[in-house]
């Protein structure tokens, strides 16, 4: 479908930090997959849970949910935000709680930057 490959060419120059071939390539090729998995990563709830974790010392049901959100990152062909992901599930494994802050508004800063420009294009 032409519409479809506007739509990733659109997606590619407003998010070049989005490997978007390696998300085609997990969808098995699939523009319409990859662009609904894109607008279900945008609207997690991420923020809330991971907020909600940290402030009670929950390490254990951080490191769960962030794991996750690493693998849907890497999924969606954003590297950068899953290497961010990955260095908070290794943080929260060791429960090593006091240097998430920092790392997590970077991952959160990423997030809002990305929901927000995917929201912009319409999808």
């Amino acid at each position: 479908l032409p519409e479809s490959g506007t739509l990733l060419d659109r997606l590619r120059k407003a998010l070049p930090e989005i490997n978007t071939a390696t998300g085609l390539s997990i969808c098995s090729g699939d523009t319409a997959f990859y662009l609904e998995l894109l607008q279900d990563f945008v609207v997690l709830p991420i923020k809330t849970e991971l907020n909600t974790f940290l402030a009670s010392q929950d390490a254990a049901n951080y490191c769960i949910r962030v794991h996750g959100f690493k693998n849907s990152s890497y999924s969606i062909g954003a590297k950068d935000l899953g290497d961010l992901a990955y260095q908070l599930e290794q943080l929260s494994r060791n429960n090593d709680l006091g240097n998430i802050p920092d790392l997590q508004a970077q991952l959160f800063a990423q997030y809002d930057h990305i929901c927000a420009t995917v929201n912009s294009l319409n999808l």
